[in-house]
């Protein structure tokens, strides 16, 4: 049997084993959702033939399989979204070769073909301008690139990467790498950030359905180290997720913690919103106000929005929010716009939640 033919048998194969564990999962289990994969071939151009002994792997995740003698790879049970392959050998990272990663859509109960490969000219790629390396289709750019030491040039995992201006961002991995999804065509800038090295600023320009690679080195900086901070938490405000939703950097909201409410010492509720960003008080009667969020989508200066307000995680319909006594509150989240946590993304203006000492 030939290469190409046992090639072909093992993707259908490959198909056929997650077609029917789809199967099995929507009619037996069917609270478990079907999954999708990836399969393809990594190609040596300069040598002529398929690479062997590969590392494929899903860039931002612990995902990675090794290619076998015909270079073929199998990536199963996926959830269904988009992803970044790329791949990595040995005898290329003694060379200084950094793969271009491949955006790739993940659909349920679908096998998903991709080819990946070494071209005829390598070079070391020490880099900060983007090079487009897939074209096609008229979909959103995706950036896909790596951090490193400027010095040593290893990769650096956790450097928080960002789009400036958008709510994209990500963490990157233990090998540096990163991956951007659903970025508008037009110029960009790329902001990245890591404990003990200086902030890196990169511009670039996304290119309608490209894939963009780019390597963004960090220099290390003397840092001076702060005094050691004790911070009071909340066991209540801990139970809810509060702290987490601080701490991710994927988050962009405004925290009031039980000791800012009550620096503030508000006489109402909506006092507290005196200084938020992107918030305003209105006061429309005697004792009456409603609080306003800068309308984030297809607004003019000046106009707003109400958001939608949470309180102990039941949303609380229209009304005046004065309701809530300020001496009963233990901490508030605002969300201005649509950089929202997902479970309470009910609204495109922007959500407010508030945890009572004693429902929270």
């Amino acid at each position: 049997m030939g290469r190409g033919m046992a090639s072909r048998m093992r993707t259908a194969v490959a198909a056929a084993v997650l077609s029917a564990g789809a199967a099995v999962r929507g009619g037996v289990w069917g609270q478990v959702a079907p999954t999708g994969g990836i399969t393809g071939i990594v190609f040596d151009s300069a040598r002529a033939a398929p690479l062997s002994g590969a590392e494929v792997f899903l860039v931002g995740t612990t995902v990675s399989v090794a290619t076998n003698d015909d270079g073929r790879f199998y990536i199963p049970d996926l959830r269904p979204g988009r992803y970044a392959v790329s791949f990595r050998h040995p005898r290329l990272d003694l060379r200084g070769f950094v793969a271009d990663g491949v955006s790739v859509e993940v659909k349920a109960g679908e096998v998903v073909e991709v080819e990946l490969a070494v071209p005829r000219e390598m070079a070391a790629r020490a880099v900060v301008a983007p090079v487009a390396v897939s074209r096609g289709g008229s979909g959103p750019a995706v950036i896909v690139g790596t951090v490193v030491d400027a010095t040593g040039g290893r990769g650096i995992g956790g450097a928080l990467v960002r789009v400036r201006g958008t709510n994209v961002g990500i963490v990157s991995d233990d090998r540096g790498k990163f991956v951007l999804f659903g970025l508008s065509p037009g110029s960009h800038v790329v902001d990245v950030e890591m404990l003990g090295y200086a902030p890196r600023s990169t511009p670039m320009a996304a290119i309608v359905g490209a894939t963009l690679s780019v390597t963004i080195a960090l220099s290390t900086r003397a840092i001076e180290l702060e005094p050691v901070v004790v911070e009071v938490r909340s066991r209540l405000l801990d139970r809810v997720g509060f702290y987490d939703r601080v701490d991710d950097p994927g988050i962009r909201g405004h925290f009031l913690t039980p000791v800012e409410i009550e620096k503030r010492a508000p006489a109402a509720f909506t006092d507290l919103f005196t200084n938020v960003p992107g918030a305003r008080v209105d006061y429309y009667a005697p004792g009456r106000s409603a609080v306003i969020f800068r309308r984030v989508i297809g607004s003019t200066a000046g106009e707003g929005c109400v958001p939608e307000l949470w309180v102990d995680g039941m949303r609380i319909r229209g009304g005046d929010w004065n309701f809530l006594s300020p001496a009963a509150i233990d901490g508030v989240e605002v969300y201005v716009g649509t950089n929202i946590p997902i479970e309470y993304a009910t609204s495109s203006c922007g959500v407010v939640l508030v945890w009572t000492k004693r429902g929270s």
